[in-house]
Formats: C-alpha cells, structure tokens, sequence
C-alpha cells in the first residue's frame, strides 16, 4: 500500500552499463542524491517521450555512452515514496533497462561522475539503502520490481520486492505491484 496514494507520479527511465563482472555507476555531483553512487543513468521522462528514448538521452546526457534502441532490454521496475513530502512530492517511478551494447568511453559531467566498480565491491555505504537489496541480483540477470517507502533520507519504513528471470515475457509496469 502506498502510504499516500493521492501523490502525483513522476516517471523515469534510465540505462545500467554492465561488462564482465563490473558495473558503471556515478557519483551524483549535483540535484537530488549528490554525494552517493547511483545504479542507473536516469532522468525525468519527457512529454511524448517514450521510456526507452528517455533511457537512451539520459544516458548519453551523463556518460557521453551511446546505445541505440536494440541494444537495451528491460531490467527491472522501482517505485520510491518518501513520507515526508518535503523531501520528495511524488511518487519516482523508475523504468530500469539493461546495455547490451554502447559506443563510446564514459566521461565526467557537470552532473554525474561515472566510475567502475567490480559488482562484489559495491559501495553500498555510498548508495541509497535500497540498493543493497535488489542491485546485485539485477545486475546478475535477474529482472527486479519494488516499492520502497524512505521514512527520511536514510531509512526505508517499508519495501516490497520481486525478482523474475530475465526470460521472463512480464513486463513490469506500476499496475503490477500489488501493494
């Protein structure tokens, strides 16, 4: 259950870049998360903008990495919901796709600084909290789908959370989490 169901929702979508056993994450430089790794490159998806052309520029916009529309698939579905609405008014509703393929190197922006990091060593203490319960396996394969309640910046009152292959043919949508 939402703890507020009558919050607007704002959609996202953003790209993982994934190769061997490492993971692409950046350092938030500035806006909402500065100071903590983030798991995807993602932003606010646009008017007339579909999720996956808001994934791909968003990805480009903060790495310089290029991906065309072949070369993602679907990785997982997160809602997150603060309590305080003075620290987040809606309702993030994040559509995560997976790289298969890119073009370039990943370079700094004036908003994210992109980093390896080998997937056993996560920086987890340097990521918001949710991530040390559903990254990993996201990013083994696993397609994920989950509702996280921050009750403040630091701890999650409430989450929900289902994995699935990513054979799966479920595509994850907010209608889908039974909560």
């Amino acid at each position: 259950m939402y703890f507020d169901p009558e919050k607007p929702r704002v959609v996202y979508a953003g790209v993982q870049i994934t190769r061997d056993n490492s993971v692409l994450l950046g350092m938030k430089l500035r806006g909402f998360g500065t100071g903590l790794w983030q798991h995807t490159f993602a932003g606010k998806v646009e008017k007339n903008e579909s999720l996956e052309g808001a994934a791909i520029r968003e990805l480009e916009e903060e790495t310089g990495l290029v991906v065309g529309l072949q070369d993602i698939v679907p990785a997982g579905y997160i809602e997150y919901e603060f309590s305080d609405p003075g620290l987040v008014p809606h309702i993030m509703q994040i559509h995560i796709f997976r790289a298969l393929r890119w073009v370039g190197e990943p370079r700094c922006t004036s908003e994210i600084r992109p980093e390896w990091f080998n997937i056993q060593d996560m920086p987890f203490s340097h990521m918001w909290r949710d991530n040390a319960e559903w990254l990993v396996q996201c990013l083994r394969g696993e397609r994920v789908q989950g509702y996280f309640l921050y009750s403040d910046l630091q701890t999650i009152s409430t989450q929900q959370i289902q994995f699935s292959s990513a054979s799966s043919c479920q595509q994850f949508q907010s209608s889908s989490l039974t909560m």
